[in-house]
């Protein structure tokens, strides 16, 4: 199935690991930059439009998200502070 995919060798010496970015693997230095959701205090990793599964990435209607984050953010901080 598909195409085949030549993966390049880390350029480290002696490394026999795959190279992921910049020529070298993760051990040696190549780091992924990850996302967090753009809602407050939420750590979860954003999948699409800067939001999370739990906050909307995949919903379809965005403006109804938007209003539907707002909302539960608001009903969250109401019952932190009783």
């Amino acid at each position: 199935h598909g195409a085949k995919r030549e993966y390049k060798q880390c350029s480290a010496e002696d490394c026999t690991n795959f190279s992921v970015l910049r020529g070298v693997c993760v051990k040696h230095g190549a780091k992924r930059k990850y996302k967090l959701c753009e809602v407050e205090d939420c750590t979860n990793l954003a999948q699409k439009r800067g939001l999370c599964k739990r906050h909307g990435a995949y919903a379809v209607d965005v403006e109804t998200v938007e209003v539907d984050v707002v909302k539960k953010m608001d009903d969250e901080e109401a019952a932190t502070s009783t």
